[in-house]
């Protein structure tokens, strides 16, 4: 059976829709009766016969038949409301089901001509109210602007049937425009810096209202240009970022060095580079990004992969967008590598309302921020344990101890850099220690609480100039059972915080050794080569430096590691060439750095001399022997020295003895025997 409903247009909503249908005969009470949709609405009453007939949809209820002449009713609803919302037609099909399948019960239904009027089936719909549809399209939630921000409000918005609504628009509780039909549109123009929570509000014609949520956004304040001076690059030795051979501050990365190497440490193929640190922002909202690579690149910015076109290819530019704030410090990793041909990368930006541009020195600053902190046992900095660089001072110990190679209790820490102002104005430092804790800022004594307490703030004021850097100490000591040191600061107008990483500066960047240019050497087979390699060291004091050869060194060769002397002895074996020796220093800074510089060796294979070759007797053997210093020879011997007279290597192999190549060999057999030296 087939059954067809149109569905009037009405102005509320569907809540409910119910087929009812009374059975007329049934002459098996165990049949049930199956409902499914039919989504095909073009076919006609008339039209349908047993073998032509629309495609049903799956299963939708299922009801088992009752007494003849009790009406049946199925909830249609959300067929009801698809068809609604569709095309207004409801097509369903109603047919027995069973396991197994029915094949003598039937039963009959009253059909729409059916004379009992009340038994025809029926499409029983409820109605009612229904607010306004709404959404609030623009801006989008979590948009960043610069200030003064211009900000466009823009909704859609209607009727359950199709007519407009009207529409307003709010800040937070404050109405800021109402419109009576579409477009919904409000531009807001010269917004401060704030934060702004927008939502809008649609009203229908049966006084039901619809709230869109709430959209939040914030305006900031650009900022000045920044102080930045770069990003730390490490260069690798080869195209997978291993073997370190150079670290240095770039300012900007914008290079093209074409077939040349970055640097004498770095060949001028198979190479890469790795540049961290921290970019600031300038501006609210959208950044583009771009790099320009032969070959590849990858660039995160504060953790997110934004470039990733790690494949050789020739110069390529790639583009990632991220949104950001103004005057926020993020992470920035950018990575490279060069395999062969010309070298080229450069990263830029495109600031939001900007044009492209390689991203400036000023924004970008190396990974160096901290305090460098020296710790101690002994509460009176008695004997040093170890170095190293704190992000800032923000400990809670315990009993515990800040590293494995100190004691807990009884230990001392001296924090020194220095501390770069935001702002001009009058600056409250404040120390949170248990026990002891001394503050220095630009050589003033601000805190000093040099005594055994519980966990105690303490805070001092002191002037300070934007934009420039002071040096600061503190020294803490503990006594047990616990220990705790913090250091913070209050800037003009601004709440008290932990001292931000990026406004502290070791007390001394760790410099990389730089090695003394070593010019090309030569070496012939057998003999041995000497040479000192040195490198010089800016810090002060200077750091100890440890010598090395990377992988790839000729078999044999060594450099001693505290005072670095190279020594290679090339076998006479050794094949005539030139030899690339990557030579390297390390210091034991924190963090540590290194330098390398490849050393050419050539293996001579040109003599201007041929050896003298010295024959003896030694009993039953005669002796023949040359010069090491000659270089790389073979012995050939033959009974005929005739031109045609085939010449032969003896099986014995010389041996080395007092500066001589010597080799014994058994008398001639015929009491002659003929030798000569021969380059191989």
């Amino acid at each position: 059976t087939y059954l067809r409903f149109e569905l009037p247009p009405a102005p509320g909503m569907m809540l409910n829709a119910t087929l009812r249908l009374v059975p007329i005969t049934v002459n098996d009470l165990g049949l049930n009766h199956a409902l499914a949709s039919v989504p095909d609405n073009t076919w006609t009453e008339t039209g349908i016969t047993w073998n032509v007939k629309p495609v049903s949809g799956p299963e939708f209820t299922r009801w088992p038949l009752p007494s003849p002449g009790t009406p049946v009713q199925i909830s249609v609803t959300s067929l009801a409301q698809q068809s609604a919302a569709a095309d207004g037609k409801l097509s369903l099909r109603i047919y027995s089901t069973g396991i197994p399948p029915p094949t003598n019960g039937y039963a009959a239904y009253a059909s729409k001509e059916n004379g009992v009027v009340p038994s025809r089936p029926q499409l029983l719909v409820s109605l009612g109210r229904v607010p306004p549809i709404l959404a609030l399209n623009r801006p989008v939630d979590g948009s960043v602007f610069d200030a003064p921000a211009t900000i466009q409000l823009a909704a859609d918005a209607q009727e359950a049937n199709g007519s407009p609504a009207r529409v307003d628009f709010y800040s937070g509780s404050t109405q800021l425009a109402q419109f009576s039909a579409s477009p919904y549109v409000l531009t807001l123009t010269n917004l401060p810096a704030a934060q702004y929570t927008f939502t809008a509000v649609a009203t229908g014609a049966t006084g039901l209202i619809s709230t869109s949520p709430p959209v939040t956004v914030s305006v900031y304040a650009p900022q000045p240009v920044g102080r930045g001076t770069g990003l730390l690059g490490d260069y690798y030795t080869n195209p997978n970022l291993t073997g370190l051979a150079l670290t240095r501050i770039d300012p900007t990365v914008n290079f093209d060095w074409g077939f040349a190497a970055p640097a004498p440490s770095v060949p001028p193929d198979r190479f890469s580079v790795r540049w961290v640190g921290k970019l600031q922002t300038r501006h609210a909202g959208r950044h583009l990004f771009h790099t320009l690579s032969d070959e590849g690149v990858r660039l995160w910015i504060d953790g997110q992969l934004l470039i990733d076109h790690w494949t050789g290819h020739s110069a390529t530019e790639d583009t990632g967008a991220i949104s950001l704030v103004p005057g926020q410090y993020y992470d920035i990793l950018l990575e490279y590598f060069d395999y062969v041909g010309p070298a080229v990368t450069r990263l830029f930006w495109t600031e939001p309302g900007g044009t492209k541009e390689i991203v400036p020195p000023t924004q970008l600053y190396p990974a160096d921020s901290g305090l460098k902190g020296a710790y101690f046992s002994g509460t009176n900095f008695a004997r040093a344990v170890f170095t190293r660089i704190d992000a800032g001072v923000n400990f809670s110990w315990g009993d515990s101890s800040p590293d494995p190679a100190l004691l807990p209790g009884g230990f001392s820490v001296r924090w020194t850099g220095k501390v770069r102002a935001n702002q001009s104005g009058a600056y409250v430092f404040s120390t949170l220690s248990d026990d002891g804790a001394r503050l220095w800022v630009n050589h003033q004594m601000v805190i000093s609480n040099w005594t055994v307490h519980p966990a105690t703030e303490n805070s001092g004021v002191i002037p300070l100039v934007a934009g420039q850097s002071y040096d600061l100490t503190m020294e803490y000591f503990d006594q047990p059972p616990a220990a705790t040191a913090v250091l913070m600061w209050t800037p003009p107008g601004e709440f008290k915080q932990v001292i931000p990483e990026l406004n502290l500066t070791p007390d001394q960047r760790n410099n990389p050794p730089v090695l003394v240019a070593i010019p090309e050497l030569i070496v012939n087979p057998g003999h041995s080569l000497t040479f000192p390699v040195t490198a010089t060291d800016a810090d002060t004091p200077g750091q100890s430096l440890t010598f090395s050869l990377d992988p790839g060194a000729p078999g044999g060769a060594s450099v001693d590691p505290p005072n670095g002397l190279f020594t290679w002895t090339p076998p006479f074996a050794q094949a005539p060439g030139q030899y690339r020796v990557v030579v390297r220093v390390t210091d034991n800074g924190t963090p540590v750095m290194t330098d390398a510089q490849i050393v050419n060796l050539i293996v001579r294979s040109d003599f201007t001399s041929q050896p003298a070759l010295a024959i003896s007797r030694s009993g039953d053997r005669v002796v023949l022997s040359w010069p090491v210093t000659a270089g790389l020879f073979q012995l050939y011997t033959t009974p005929n020295p005739s031109v045609s007279a085939a010449w032969t290597q003896p099986a014995s192999t010389p041996v080395v003895s007092n500066g001589q190549c010597v080799v014994r060999l058994p008398l001639p057999t015929n009491s002659a025997g003929f030798f000569r030296l021969q380059r191989p």
